[in-house]
């Protein structure tokens, strides 16, 4: 840290911003050391279960009620105006005891694709279209049971997606709100990205 120097944290030492870093995946800055304590996975697969929401504060509220010990996770469409801004689908994921399912277990290099498109798919009508589309396909989905590597990393299997933004890539903004602070942050997001007129997929 520019002030502090080097910070050493845990869960017993310095932990707020122990719990911050590893809730941001990094966003506190570098990880200059780590020290792993690993624990056998309960089973070798993950059930993912799929439900729908109609809007983002709905998304927070449906997390809220999960299980504090389960992965929880959104997919949600911030192109939406008005009263469905943020609608989108939660995955609730779970172990499962048994052999590992059948099905692509292997790591996909982004740069082993197919070269990007020269020029980018999203605009504001595709990308609305698009996440429509997106949205009711998953939503649909039943409970999956997969493995567990294709469960830590969902996009594994879509990296196309990457190729639609042409050869100038995209940006991707993270945001970190403490649960307390919430409840104004939907608004002031849909203002947000209404005024600056972007496209997010």
């Amino acid at each position: 840290h520019p002030d502090h120097g080097t910070i050493v944290c845990g869960p017993h030492e310095g932990a707020e911003i122990f719990e911050l870093t590893v809730g941001g995946f990094g966003l506190t800055g570098y990880i200059a050391d780590v020290t792993l304590a690993l624990a056998p996975l309960p089973g070798a697969a993950v059930v993912r279960d799929v439900g729908s929401t109609t809007s983002l504060q709905e998304t927070v509220e449906v997390m809220r009620r999960t299980d504090p010990a389960a992965p929880v996770y959104s997919w949600n469409d911030l192109q939406r105006r008005g009263r469905g801004f943020g609608s989108g689908v939660v995955y609730q994921e779970r172990f499962e005891a048994g052999p590992q399912p059948p099905g692509d277990v292997r790591y996909r290099s982004l740069s082993s694709r197919r070269s990007p498109l020269p020029f980018p798919a999203f605009n504001r009508t595709t990308t609305a279209a698009l996440n429509r589309v997106y949205r009711r396909w998953e939503a649909r989905r039943p409970a999956t049971t997969l493995p567990v590597l294709a469960a830590a990393f969902p996009i594994n299997s879509k990296t196309t997606y990457f190729n639609l933004f042409g050869r100038s890539g995209f940006r991707e903004y993270q945001l970190i709100v403490p649960d307390e602070a919430w409840d104004p942050v939907p608004h002031e997001m849909a203002r947000m990205i209404q005024r600056a007129e972007a496209c997010v997929t």
